[in-house]
């Protein structure tokens, strides 16, 4: 790092100290984005579960009888500190907090102790209005970012046909379902038969988008699909 750059960030360490994202006390390291006790706070998922009953998946397989056509992978729980963490990126733009939210995601995986060198990545697309107002898709940053990390391919599978309303603005759980309801559809010349997707996306809720994008993979093909998120928010 040139000297020129080292003053810079002095100064505006100086001016704009970096706080954690989460309780905003001073941290020293903005690209850390949680202190110490607020990181400590993080509760990691240790399996894979069932999207629907929420029972624990065994090798990459659920027992149960849900018939859901995905596992759900999520790291962390829908809770603080991981709330404003998501919310600072979705909503303040803040786009380098991908970086972090990626990690915690490998951090689970290494917990959970699952490799995805078997599987394509993918991810949830935004409507083109909605990432071009936002600028980027945070599913899409944190797909790369795991792909980049495991040497995987992302392919971009899916397109978004609706600029339907945001899940989280829906309490209704069979709103969500019809809000998600044909949202989207395969680009032309994607060939997924007999692949093995995950498909990321930053939460689930009630798992109505993850469901109608599931649904339609399996349509075209696929063979096993994980849905990775960095929550969950279903009990």
């Amino acid at each position: 790092m040139g000297i020129t750059k080292k003053i810079k960030e002095f100064i505006l360490d100086c001016l704009f100290p970096p706080l954690c994202l989460s309780c905003h006390k001073n941290i020293k390291n903005q690209s850390n984005y949680l202190c110490n006790n607020c990181f400590s706070e993080i509760n990691f998922y240790d399996g894979m579960l069932c999207p629907k009953c929420g029972q624990r998946s065994i090798d990459e397989k659920l027992s149960c009888y849900c018939l859901e056509g995905y596992i759900l992978a999520p790291a962390c729980r829908f809770e603080i500190p991981i709330i404003p963490l998501l919310y600072s990126l979705k909503y303040l733009k803040l786009q380098k907090v991908h970086i972090f939210l990626s990690a915690l995601i490998i951090f689970y995986f290494q917990k959970i102790n699952f490799s995805p060198k078997n599987y394509i990545i993918t991810y949830i697309p935004s409507h083109k209005s909605k990432q071009r107002e936002r600028g980027f898709n945070q599913s899409e940053l944190i797909a790369k970012t795991i792909g980049e990390k495991f040497s995987l391919e992302v392919v971009s599978i899916l397109t978004k046909n609706k600029n339907n309303q945001p899940q989280a603005k829906i309490k209704d759980p069979q709103k969500r379902i019809q809000n998600a309801k044909d949202s989207f559809s395969i680009k032309k010349d994607i060939n997924i038969e007999n692949k093995n997707i995950i498909i990321i996306d930053d939460v689930s809720t009630t798992g109505a988008t993850l469901k109608e994008a599931t649904h339609l993979l399996k349509t075209f093909g696929a063979k096993k699909i994980i849905a990775v998120v960095v929550a969950n928010a279903k009990r």
